[in-house]
């Protein structure tokens, strides 16, 4: 991963959406959602990009509430994305388009990364939600993280 640890704003690769959680008013095992960035207020669209517990893994903590971008039980197709207080590893891989990366779920075993990606999930939910995916070669998978102060 070639991405600097720190704040970043997580979003698609038009930049006109980002992951959110709410305005940092958010609870425990809330989804993650996806909203229109709006310059004016970046707070909920702002991540730290964090060490996770092993070299090349990150945990990611949104800086208005201290959560963190996980999912409950183990990864599989369709598992919501969720916040929860304690870390979960991910892994940041390049995606197709420069400058955008793939969040994929690490394995429970920590061996291996398990092919699911963070995606916005096909469900047809207002705000849209995010859930754990099969990775594809879609640039709606992908991230792009713009430094944040």
């Amino acid at each position: 991963m070639s991405l600097p640890h720190g704040p970043h704003q997580i979003t698609t690769p038009s930049g006109q959406e980002g992951l959110s959680n709410e305005g940092g008013n958010i609870q425990p095992n809330e989804p993650l959602t996806i909203r229109r960035v709006d310059p004016n207020n970046m707070e909920d669209v702002t991540w730290a990009v964090e060490h996770g517990s092993e070299e090349g893994l990150v945990r990611i903590r949104n800086k208005a509430s201290g959560m963190f971008i996980s999912y409950n039980g183990d990864a599989f197709p369709m598992n919501p994305v969720v916040v929860l207080p304690q870390p979960r590893d991910w892994v940041l891989t390049a995606g197709q388009a420069s400058g955008t990366y793939y969040i994929t779920a690490f394995s429970d075993g920590g061996s291996d990364p398990v092919d699911l990606v963070l995606s916005p999930s096909p469900l047809p939910i207002f705000p849209p939600r995010t859930a754990l995916l099969p990775k594809k070669l879609e640039t709606n998978q992908t991230w792009k993280f713009h430094p944040a102060n």
